[in-house]
């Protein structure tokens, strides 16, 4: 009978114990996951355990961030005064220009990647809650039964000899119930100190991807000044090259396909012009500085021998490479590269523009003239912001990209909710590979 009673008050005490252990876990728990709130605004919703609300849920958090950033009164007088003093000098603009899009560039390169870690994070934060409330609902389980057996303890042996079997029973499933409280117990401060890592990962994330996107857009708005300020100012080559590109939308009215439109546009392109002695060398300091010269108003260099020295015209992904399968039964004429929402465009090389605009279902494209019977082409842009005959430098913006693949006549296997920029190269109106004529910089950074 003692040893009922010591067995009974092992048990009492074994209950009460586990009773506080619970309730530290809650009481730990709860600032805790106070703390571990995520980042970014949260859908008013528990059911968050699916992958598909998961992944609504975090593409609405860095949306939210994205429409926060809002540029500040002095940027803007700052910006402003810096395009005044620029005002009239072109050569000073196109400099400026050019700088700017190669920070609109890498920032863009920037933003995508912190994007994606912030997807990652905010996915294994999600996947530790998910785990966290289902341990919550077995330690809940577990202490409602202890409880049941504190409200009920085994009666002694005296009042009923068969109550021992009882008492018996309770004891062992209490020596079984303890190590799995450990192990849970365990588990949950695992998993919560995982989650506190993680939450400090994704704030510091967060910063950095407002800071970038800060600055992509204070970059974007200098760029807009600038084609603003320099608009007035635009070069048209000669006359000649006015005459032939005059009839350019009479060209796109008459062609029934794009590569009519080409072909059409390359028998209307430039003669070959005259170029300093020094931009024919194949030195590679010679050739940097023939571009460095922001005042030309022709090609720096030959463009046969521009191979190697091409800008890709975005940041992004090549999904689809020169002689890829099209999905429509023949062979890639270009590439086709997955960009960032909004990704600016930069002109790949120094040319005339031969045509922009909207054409057939290939969203606003641009055709360039880049001299020595070459043509480039890039469809699927949002806005454009060039002129037909203006001369353009070498990485110079010359349009943006939308929200989504605009080119429906470029059909690749990627999603359409993420923009698609095709590129083309073309020799006497043949397509060819343009892969070895990007900057190798570009090689590096562009394969997916």
């Amino acid at each position: 009978m003692v040893q009922i009673k010591a067995s009974r008050v092992k048990i009492s005490n074994a209950i009460f114990l586990l009773l506080w252990v619970g309730l530290a876990l809650f009481i730990l728990a709860k600032p805790i996951f106070m703390l571990a709130e995520p980042v970014f605004a949260q859908e008013a919703t528990r059911q968050a355990n699916t992958e598909l609300e998961n992944s609504e849920r975090i593409q609405k958090q860095l949306q939210e961030i994205k429409n926060s950033i809002e540029l500040n009164s002095n940027d803007i007088k700052n910006l402003e005064k810096e395009i005044a003093r620029l005002d009239g000098d072109r050569t000073k603009q196109s400099a400026a220009l050019i700088a700017a899009a190669q920070r609109v560039t890498l920032a863009e390169i920037e933003a995508d990647a912190i994007e994606e870690n912030l997807k990652k994070l905010l996915t294994q934060q999600n996947q530790i809650k998910n785990r966290l409330d289902g341990t919550n609902v077995e330690i809940a389980n577990i202490l409602a039964a202890l409880q049941r057996i504190g409200r009920s303890p085994a009666p002694a042996l005296i009042v009923n000899a068969g109550d021992a079997l009882n008492s018996a029973r309770s004891a062992m499933l209490i020596s079984a119930i303890l190590p799995q409280l450990r192990r849970e117990a365990k588990t949950v401060r695992d998993d919560l100190l995982a989650l506190l890592k993680i939450v400090e990962q994704a704030q510091t994330e967060e910063d950095l991807f407002a800071r970038r996107l800060q600055e992509l857009a204070q970059e974007r708005l200098r760029i807009v000044s600038l084609l603003e300020s320099r608009e007035k100012q635009v070069d048209i080559a000669n006359e000649q090259l006015i005459k032939k590109t005059k009839s350019a939308k009479e060209m796109a009215d008459e062609a029934k396909s794009l590569e009519e439109l080409l072909k059409a546009l390359a028998n209307n392109s430039s003669e070959p012009v005259d170029l300093n002695n020094n931009a024919n060398s194949t030195n590679s300091d010679i050739i940097s500085t023939a571009f460095a010269n922001m005042d030309r108003n022709k090609p720096a260099i030959p463009f046969s021998q521009s191979m190697g020295y091409l800008e890709m015209p975005a940041a992004g992904v090549i999904i689809r490479k020169f002689m890829d399968n099209d999905n429509l039964g023949g062979k890639a004429k270009g590439i086709s590269i997955i960009t960032r929402a909004q990704a600016q465009v930069v002109a790949p090389s120094d040319g005339w523009v031969l045509f922009k605009g909207d054409y057939l279902n290939y969203g606003q494209i641009i055709i360039i003239d880049p001299g020595d019977g070459y043509t480039i082409l890039l469809a699927g842009l949002d806005s454009v912001n060039v002129e037909i005959g203006q001369f353009i430098l070498r990485q110079e913006p010359i349009g943006i990209m939308g929200e989504r693949t605009i080119a429906l006549g470029v059909n690749t296997n990627a999603s359409k909710s993420r923009p698609t920029l095709y590129i083309e190269l073309r020799k006497q109106d043949i397509p060819i590979d343009p892969s070895k004529w990007w900057r190798i910089a570009n090689r590096q950074t562009q394969s997916g």
